[in-house]
């Protein structure tokens, strides 16, 4: 993602992170990449969906020493300084194609001083069920309960995403999915809309007008929120960062003017949480409430490939800390091949008890597609069951990280009653579980 970063005297601009789909462009990374490498002993900053990329990002690691736990002096520095990959479009769960963003800001945004996440005893959960879906309502169907109707099915989620289009009332499935919003539910279930935020994913995103008059068709809908899809500054054209901010900012206030909660998407949770000075003003976050969501997409696990364990550690150690200062809820979407018996599926329960560790209030295991119609996975929709830790456990420690023999770097969690394991080499292993200690009798 763009964003500047200051490595003591040495200032990395903003296009250094701009990154292509073009593979020739590699010979141009690899330099940064190196310099990166060496300021921070971290990872690379190469996007990771590109197979053969992420082998050069995979071998770029090759520090064996353990990360520092969440909230130490030297994480919070790696927090900082180590850039977030952008995804490619396919990562990126929008109705439609993704433009390449061209665009260099013309500011440079200075980071203000990092937040410092603050370990406080908190109650191990289970995430509830998020259901994001770009097929047609009225055409859902369950891969392990075939037997259930659209609506019995998407019963079995807390939280739905639906897709572009279906707002308009000359959309066929319109009607439908205006009954399934309206009809009453047993549960506190909530039902987000999709609107593109996206500058260069589609021409009219830049026009406020047309975004107003989604919101409005959604609201007339008795929709919960929306859902703001590609929220990131790599969809900002040719906006500086300030502008950026502002239009994310009247985008949020607009919805909650309208009593409508936000459902956010950015690959880089900078993007929206880190507060910015620029001259001697202050660039504010958007300001989101207890109600609103911030999607944390590609999970651990993406396009059934497992993302560099170093590279997730950081996306989630910032989120964390920014949880202690802006009140929003998380939701972790994972994405694989389906369908799973999530049981006995590693990539899956790598993914579960990954958000379990970081506390995630919403998680979704599900297809690249999301359901769209126009794929082979079209109109699928599976609400896996996610296994329950303990009523009573509660974590007693902060997340630990380990680089094992095999290669596999691990992450540990401990509980007061067991701990929470979870671990990948970044490619095509990875697992996850929750254990329980014996009790002597």
């Amino acid at each position: 993602m763009a964003f500047t970063e200051g490595f003591g005297r040495l200032e990395v601009p903003v296009h250094f992170f701009r990154m292509s789909k073009h593979k020739i462009l590699l010979v141009l990374l690899l330099p940064v990449a190196c310099l990166l490498t060496a300021c921070n002993q971290t990872t690379s900053s190469m996007p990771l969906s590109d197979p053969e990329m992420s082998t050069v990002a995979i071998n770029a690691d090759t520090s064996t020493s353990p990360l520092p736990p969440m909230g130490s002096d030297q994480t919070q520095a790696m927090i900082t300084q180590s850039p977030l990959p952008t995804p490619s479009p396919s990562n990126t769960p929008t109705a439609s194609p993704t433009a390449e963003p061209t665009a260099t800001p013309t500011a440079t945004p200075t980071a203000s001083p990092t937040l410092v996440p603050t370990p406080t005893p908190q109650p191990v959960h289970s995430p509830q069920h998020l259901g994001i879906f770009y097929g047609w309502p009225s055409a859902a169907r369950s891969d392990i309960e075939p037997e259930l109707s659209p609506e019995q099915l998407f019963e079995r989620f807390d939280t739905i995403v639906l897709g572009a289009g279906l707002a308009d009332p000359s959309h066929q499935d319109h009607d439908f999915t205006a009954a399934l919003i309206q009809a009453p539910a047993d549960s506190d279930r909530e039902i987000f809309g999709y609107v593109d935020m996206g500058i260069t994913t589609r021409p009219m995103s830049s026009d406020l007008d047309s975004l107003l008059s989604e919101i409005e068709q959604w609201q007339q809908m008795g929709i919960t929120g929306i859902f703001w899809d590609d929220a990131g500054f790599e969809f900002a054209g040719d906006l500086d960062f300030v502008a950026y901010r502002r239009r994310v900012s009247q985008l949020i206030e607009e919805t909650h003017a309208r009593d409508l909660k936000v459902f956010i998407n950015a690959w880089n949770p900078d993007d929206l949480l880190m507060p910015y000075q620029q001259g001697e003003s202050l660039i504010a976050r958007p300001d989101f409430t207890e109600d609103d969501i911030l999607l944390a997409e590609g999970w651990f696990v993406s396009d059934a490939r497992y993302m560099h364990p170093t590279i997730w550690q950081q996306k989630a150690e910032r989120i964390s800390a920014y949880r202690q200062e802006a009140p929003f809820r998380l939701a972790c979407l994972a994405t694989g091949l389906e369908p799973i018996d999530p049981a006995t599926n590693d990539s899956f329960q790598a993914a579960y008890w990954g958000a379990v560790m970081y506390g995630c209030d919403l998680f979704q295991y599900t297809n690249p597609q999301y359901g769209s119609q126009a794929t082979s996975r079209g109109n699928r929709l599976n609400g896996y069951p996610h296994p329950a830790p303990l009523a009573e456990d509660r974590f007693s420690g902060l997340v630990e990280t380990t680089t094992l023999e095999d290669g596999l770097r691990e992450f540990l969690r401990e509980t007061d009653l067991g701990e929470i394991r979870v671990g990948s080499d970044g490619k095509e292993r990875g697992y996850g579980r929750y254990q329980v200690r014996d009790v002597e009798p």
